[in-house]
């Protein structure tokens, strides 16, 4: 996936039926038909606004590359903690929602499956300010805010950025 967004940002057109029989061919995964991709028929404007994750700076670059386990597939390593797949829609909030995602799966592991609900995207996107909303963050800047600031569940602060306006932070969430 990341190797796909990466092309994207850098190429004219990722998303033809070229890259998706190639991508069929080689991927250990479902790989969707380019008729049923609902960004099918966006510009690439259109898609590289969706791509919120601003590039890290140069303090939070990691030191060393991280290992990766190809063959590991969380889906079937863990099923009890698979919420389902989530909507940013008109904002560029994927690094909100790949931060509280991320820590809601963690939750969800460490409980061995009993932190079954969202923490919410909406919290990230309105209230951390050293991210810029639905223009897109940074996730080491996400990671800093969830620890030192916390994050309240999607029940108590649904994801409301869907059009690309970004509702006001309102303490009143944290008083609870």
């Amino acid at each position: 996936v990341v190797l796909a967004l990466f092309c994207l940002v850098f190429s004219n057109r990722l998303f033809n039926k070229d890259f998706v029989a190639d991508l069929k061919k080689k991927a250990p995964f479902e790989v969707y038909d380019v008729d049923k991709n609902p960004f099918k028929d966006w510009t690439d404007e259109e898609i590289r606004a969706m791509l919120g994750d601003l590039s890290y700076d140069e303090v939070d670059a990691p030191e060393e590359e991280p290992v990766v386990n190809a063959a590991y597939d969380f889906r079937t390593a863990h099923p009890e903690c698979m919420l389902g797949v989530r909507d940013q829609a008109s904002c560029g909030s994927c690094w909100a929602f790949a931060g509280s995602t991320a820590l809601t799966e963690r939750f969800c592991l460490k409980t061995g499956g009993s932190h079954r609900f969202y923490l919410s995207p909406q919290d990230l996107v309105s209230c951390d300010t050293s991210n810029s909303g639905c223009n897109g963050g940074n996730i080491a800047r996400t990671w800093a805010y969830l620890t030192n600031t916390g994050i309240v569940s999607d029940t108590c602060f649904p994801y409301s950025s869907s059009s690309g306006t970004v509702e006001k932070c309102n303490i009143f969430y944290y008083l609870f």
